[in-house]
């Protein structure tokens, strides 16, 4: 979290750049990804996405192929009540790759919300650290709905394999987290 702050804050410029998440360990798929993602915000007018990708898992029954069609739950748009509500605190995370969101949301959210009240910062879910205010404070999101990226679970270095403890306690403190309000 400290790493991808400081970055974006210090080095992005531009407040309608875009900033593409991908996970050191996971790929694009495609050497169109980026102007299939600049090509979504200029049709749609979105301050964020989130999409598809193929499953890198050699060996299980999911090894290459889309996320979606192995578990339809995830990579969805939540429902108009959810929107309406702002209650995405209390939904199952639908965000998973390829992650993308304008520089200028992003810099909206509070540093604070990056870190524990003991100034610490959030070690492990970034993605949640970062979605929830952003659907909390614009909620003008598209899901991207073909592959853009490998998502990269047989990799030995995943959290859910590495750091599941903390993992866990990141994503608890963030969903207690009170929604924010612009």
């Amino acid at each position: 979290m400290e790493n991808a702050y400081i970055a974006i804050h210090r080095f992005v410029k531009e407040e309608h750049a875009i900033i593409i998440n991908l996970d050191g360990d996971d790929w694009l798929i495609s050497k169109d990804v980026v102007d299939i993602v600049v090509s979504t915000y200029e049709k749609t007018g979105c301050d964020f996405t989130y999409g598809n990708c193929i499953i890198h898992n050699p060996g299980d029954s999911g090894h290459n192929k889309v996320i979606t069609d192995v578990d339809p739950g995830v990579n969805i748009r939540y429902s108009v009540e959810v929107e309406r509500n702002k209650s995405y605190r209390k939904e199952i995370f639908f965000p998973r790759h390829l992650r993308t969101w304008k520089a200028s949301v992003y810099k909206k959210i509070p540093m604070s919300r990056f870190m524990y009240p003991n100034k610490k910062w959030l070690h492990i879910c970034e993605d949640e650290a970062i979605y929830f205010p952003m659907f909390e404070m614009s909620g003008k999101y598209e899901v991207i709905p073909i592959p853009l990226c490998a998502y990269n679970l047989a990799s030995p270095y995943g959290d859910e394999k590495m750091n599941l403890r903390d993992r866990l306690q990141d994503e608890v403190y963030i969903r207690r987290q009170p929604p924010i309000a612009l």
